[in-house]
């Protein structure tokens, strides 16, 4: 009885013991990251296993990538971007007198969507048509010209005469000086012509400028659209006063979107991603989802303060009624396989 009691203390000690060589162990375990503790002890015929797992982390440095690993990369909540988006401004003041588009309406580049008044432009502009035909006409009128090189040929063909005729006794030195004198003014008469038709010239080209002007004035009346897409908004309405460089309304090209979406440098290699093509799916509510084809066309030049990279995609729309099924702003969910390493 005396020896049972012996063997249980002894027992008992030698377990206090393991147990403190256990935990001694074990800390050193976690503090260098062993990935797992195996001891098995033995002691007065009883048996302890322990198997404890460490989730400390692996060395950063032997970390793979997920990139490294083949099959598909979801991203989800990646946002749809219209890459290409246009303000069509007013570019006179004036009060806006109609608008022939609404929102969600297709127009094409270069097609009329509105006039801002224009009746004191288009004045201006006739009188200004009038100005350049009286300027073309005087310019054209060199009749002036003509006389005045009759004049300056007779007065030399005269002095002439009047010079043969005062050798021979047939007139006096005071006629031929006279003479003389008709001819340099004939001269300076047609110098003075052919300047007032240079100055007619230049008349004539102002006046064409003017029309130009005035005919231009009234092309930035109206309103265009600069580029194919769809009418995303409407911000001036007819019959509201817009100063020049207001907003009247925005173009929007709906056919091809972005899609951006951000990844984690330290786990993607970029590389692997460029021109790769993904798969856009959007969730439609109760249409269903609906998916659309693109290829990765690039990442952002920085990186962001959360360690992640924008990388963007563009995706071809589609249409139904007319009607484009992807828009700006809205959430989709993309996937795509990266290149192999």
């Amino acid at each position: 009885m005396r020896q049972n009691r012996v063997n249980r203390n002894a027992t008992s000690q030698q377990l206090s013991i393991l147990r403190r060589i256990v935990c001694i162990h074990l800390s050193d375990a976690m503090t260098r990251n062993w990935a797992w503790l195996l001891m098995i002890a033995t002691a007065g015929g009883a048996t302890c296993s322990l198997f404890l797992p460490v989730t400390g982390a692996q060395d950063a440095r032997d970390a793979k990538p997920p990139i490294a690993q083949t099959g598909w990369l979801t991203f989800d909540q990646c946002l749809v971007v219209a890459p290409e988006s246009y303000e069509i401004a007013a570019k006179e003041t004036g009060v806006i007198a109609e608008l022939t588009i609404r929102e969600n309406d297709l127009v094409k580049i270069g097609q009329p969507i509105g006039q801002l008044e224009s009746e004191n432009a288009e004045i201006e502009r006739a009188m200004a048509a009038i100005q350049l035909q009286i300027a073309n006409e005087r310019a054209k009128d060199d009749s002036e010209i003509g006389i005045a090189e009759s004049v300056a040929e007779e007065t030399m063909r005269q002095l002439r005469s009047s010079e043969e005729l005062v050798n021979k006794g047939g007139t006096s030195e005071s006629d031929v000086r006279q003479k003389g004198i008709a001819v340099k003014q004939a001269k300076a008469q047609l110098i003075k012509r052919n300047l007032e038709r240079v100055e007619k010239e230049k008349q004539g080209k102002l006046a064409e400028s003017s029309y130009k002007l005035a005919e231009l004035k009234v092309r930035r009346l109206k309103l265009s659209s600069p580029t194919t897409g769809t009418v995303a908004r409407i911000d001036r309405r007819a019959g509201e006063w817009a100063a020049a460089g207001t907003t009247v309304a925005k173009v929007t090209r709906l056919d091809e979107l972005r899609v951006d979406f951000f990844v984690d440098i330290k786990q993607v290699d970029l590389t692997l991603l460029l021109d790769q093509p993904v798969t856009i799916t959007a969730d439609l509510g109760v249409a269903g989802k609906k998916s659309f084809a693109g290829k990765i066309t690039g990442d952002a030049s920085e990186v962001g303060s959360t360690g992640k990279v924008r990388v963007s995609a563009m995706v071809q729309n589609q249409q139904i009624n007319d009607r484009w099924i992807l828009l700006p702003g809205m959430p989709v969910v993309l996937k795509l396989v990266p290149k192999s390493q």
